[in-house]
């Protein structure tokens, strides 16, 4: 049983759009009158859509229209003589499975789970090779938490990470909240005696114009896939190595 997520990464859209509490997290109301709504699901997923259905549908709203695709829609009425759509909204949602990561890495590593949650849960952070571009600093305080600064060029765009959940030794989760919104989940699983398989995975979203976007795009998921790679390769290097000279 992994442990309760903590709510600390709130402020992070991602992770309201990765760990849902309400309909609100999810959905964007695209146009509203008295008694009817039209609503985009901004999470695609069936178990999404599914569960933010059957909530509208437990307060009072019928479904008049539903489509697909990458962004869902719905156009739900209920009656304004007995509710308002801020209430429909502010709907508790059941827990929901997360949505497949945009990027995974994974690696059989020579080592118990014990020894890779140390290498994970030291106090600078997880084994880190970052490039020239960021600058991490880790903060005082529980849960951890670190200072992210990402250069691009005469501008330093600053970041925030913080461990949103923990389940010693199997998982661990952060969430980075600025310009760039992600969350990055490890997960342990001893597989063998004296080996353990670590998987590495990835959500993110820029933060600004559809333009903004559309530019960055490409860039932060080469950026993502190069920095997932490396990282596992970092920690397998870092942990088999540890065991080595002991």
């Amino acid at each position: 049983m992994f442990a309760e997520v903590r709510p600390d990464g709130r402020q992070n859209p991602l992770y309201r759009l990765l760990h849902p509490v309400i309909v609100a997290d999810v959905v964007e109301v695209r146009h509203a009158m008295a008694g009817r709504l039209r609503l985009s699901v901004r999470r695609p997923d069936s178990a999404c859509v599914d569960a933010v259905v059957a909530t509208l549908r437990r307060g009072g709203a019928t479904l008049e229209r539903a489509s697909g695709g990458a962004s869902p829609s719905l156009v739900i009425r209920y009656d304004p003589a007995v509710l308002d759509h801020e209430q429909l909204l502010a709907a508790p949602l059941p827990a929901l499975p997360l949505p497949p990561p945009r990027l995974e890495a994974m690696a059989d590593v020579r080592a118990p789970a014990s020894a890779i949650w140390a290498a994970l849960t030291d106090e600078d952070g997880p084994p880190w090779c970052p490039p020239a571009m960021l600058q991490i600093v880790p903060l005082a305080g529980t849960p951890q938490s670190w200072d992210i600064a990402v250069k691009v060029g005469p501008w330093t765009l600053p970041h925030a990470m913080v461990t949103t959940a923990d389940d010693p030794p199997h998982l661990l989760e952060l969430s980075i909240t600025g310009k760039l919104n992600g969350m990055i989940r490890y997960e342990i699983a001893e597989d063998a005696p004296g080996g353990s398989r670590l998987t590495q995975r990835l959500w993110f979203a820029i933060d600004g114009s559809a333009a903004e976007v559309t530019m960055g795009e490409g860039i932060v998921h080469q950026f993502a896939r190069r920095f997932a790679d490396e990282q596992i390769r970092d920690i397998t290097q870092r942990v088999e190595g540890d065991r080595k000279t002991l």
